[in-house]
């Protein structure tokens, strides 16, 4: 009894250290090669567009430059980047480049669950940061989204397919974690 016990112990002692040493990583990593969370706007300024504005009121730029166009091998057509009413980098999406091409490009539907490229760029994530911290999708959504959490910063991995017609690709997503602020204490 005492040794399967001790065993149990360990074997989550490990899940646990694995989980803090992957929300480590995130959190000294902290960015996408070089953007790194709390940049200043001005560093960015000169190759930004500005695309939205979320209701949260993080200003959403385009990033026009040639730095940072890939992932893991894989091409990255679009980033995006929000910035705080503080004018710091919180937030970094990442579009790839479409895996399945899509019909009008090259004359073939595309199969739902060819996820090979998806499951390339998860691997290569997991070998640096640890197995993602909750999975939500899958089983015939059009979505499948992997998330990573620190203790500053979170990241989540989305594989979108786009229809029989239209391929598919990832979104990366890597932001701050800002603390909610309530007026009610709850």
């Amino acid at each position: 009894m005492r040794k399967s016990t001790s065993i149990i112990l360990i074997a989550m002692l490990s899940f646990v250290s694995l989980n803090l040493l992957s929300q480590s990583a995130l959190d000294q990593k902290n960015g996408f090669k070089d953007f790194t969370l709390g940049d200043k706007f001005y560093k960015w300024s000169s190759n930004l567009s500005y695309f939205n504005t979320l209701q949260s009121g993080i200003k959403v730029y385009k990033y026009n430059g040639t730095c940072c166009r890939s992932v893991y091998g894989y091409g990255i057509p679009e980033i995006r980047i929000g910035f705080d009413s503080n004018d710091e980098l919180t937030a970094i999406w990442l579009t790839t480049e479409m895996f399945q091409k899509g019909y009008e490009i090259d004359k073939k539907y595309t199969e739902y669950g060819a996820t090979k490229d998806f499951e390339k760029i998860r691997d290569n994530i997991e070998s640096q940061f640890g197995q993602a911290d909750g999975v939500h999708g899958g089983d015939g959504d059009s979505d499948l989204t992997l998330y990573w959490m620190g203790t500053k910063v979170w990241m989540n991995l989305v594989y979108e397919y786009l229809g029989v017609r239209n391929g598919d690709r990832c979104s990366i997503l890597i932001a701050k974690i800002v603390p909610i602020k309530t007026k009610d204490g709850f």
